[in-house]
């Protein structure tokens, strides 16, 4: 009866002797792990004989057996201690991971001496696996809600001193005005400038990453955006020459106004009413490229327009934009500006990558 309900059980059964040889199997050993013949043919034998023998007979592939050696070292420990045991046990059979949920104990005869051990062991490898992967699930989960939780508080933070910025620029705006013409003037380039802020919380919180922004979608929506307000007559054409770059939000928004500021100036300068050829004989256009090396990155913003007046000196121009292209790439993001006129202008800043 005990035969017959050892070979019936799923899980491994064993007893071996002092010398780590078997003194029982039940099938699901034999057919498992072990690879024998029948439940006879592991008697008298160790893990090790029938190990090395799988590793001989494909010893073109040193992983398709690994187990032996771990389920050795796990009987000395049990007789060594004289204590029930369980373990870890893992390694390669036929080529596949397998991992074992092992229970072994010592066995006693009448008179008290340790005559072998007794085991048995499940094969837990799916559950080891879904045990290790909601392990990682979670570990994922918790980072990316610490994260989360630190970049909203930081955005809070952020969003605030932008209506501070914003409200100085009102200030500053406000003092220039001279027309109600200005007046409109002056408040849609506020709009602009909140447009070029708005944008990059928008982006932030449509991302999966609350942190970098994608600066070619971000310039494509906002050029896009600019254009449309515009309203020339023929409309001015963009070309948007970036490819893949994300920036932290510390320097995107800098960069966003920048890009704004210099976009803007485009649209009331390059292109004067009537203008309907570029310099470089195509139609009017705006080109923004965005480049990155392993210490900068460069923005330029050009078009094919009129060009700059003779003498012009943007250091010296008074302009609130000029002010606060200056005053963005030089103090907030460390850059250098380079201004350029040549069949039309271009505006360079580079500044440095933050680390």
């Amino acid at each position: 009866m005990f035969r017959l309900m050892a070979d019936n059980m799923p899980d491994l059964l064993w007893a071996k002797d002092m010398d780590r040889r078997f003194t029982f199997v039940n099938k699901a050993i034999c057919e498992k792990l072990l690879m024998a013949n029948d439940i006879e043919e592991p008697i008298g034998k160790t893990d090790m004989f029938f190990a090395l023998r799988e590793r001989d007979s494909h010893s073109d592939q040193p992983d398709w057996h690994t187990f032996g050696e771990i389920c050795r070292d796990s009987d000395g420990v049990v007789m060594a201690s004289g204590q029930p045991e369980r373990f870890d046990e893992f390694g390669n059979v036929r080529g596949k991971f397998m991992f074992l949920d092992v229970y072994k104990a010592p066995i006693w005869d009448e008179d008290g001496t340790m005559i072998g051990t007794v085991g048995c062991g499940r094969i837990v490898t799916r559950e080891k696996e879904l045990e290790k992967q909601q392990k990682k699930t979670m570990r994922q989960l918790q980072a990316s809600l610490e994260e989360k939780e630190t970049l909203l508080r930081e955005i809070h933070h952020r969003v605030k001193n932008n209506l501070q910025a914003l409200i100085h620029l009102i200030s500053m705006q406000e003092s220039m005005l001279e027309s109600s013409q200005d007046a409109r003037h002056a408040f849609q380039e506020i709009k602009d400038r909140i447009m070029a802020m708005a944008l990059i919380h928008t982006q932030l919180y449509q991302s999966n990453n609350f942190n970098q922004i994608d600066i070619k979608a971000y310039t494509e929506e906002l050029a896009t955006h600019l254009l449309q307000l515009s309203r020339k007559d023929p409309p001015i054409q963009k070309k948007i020459l970036i490819k893949e770059v994300f920036l932290r939000v510390d320097t995107a928004i800098p960069c966003g106004m920048i890009i704004s500021e210099l976009i803007s100036n485009v649209l009331k300068y390059a292109f004067p009413d009537g203008y309907v050829q570029g310099a470089d004989g195509h139609l009017p256009t705006v080109t923004i490229t965005f480049t990155e090396s392993e210490t900068d990155y460069t923005l330029c913003v050009s078009d094919n327009g009129v060009g700059l007046p003779q003498g012009f000196d943007y250091a010296k121009n008074q302009s609130l934009g000029m002010k606060l292209i200056h005053v963005l790439a030089t103090h907030q993001l460390g850059g250098k500006i380079r201004i350029e006129s040549r069949n039309g202008t271009s505006a360079t800043v580079t500044f440095p990558k933050k680390r």
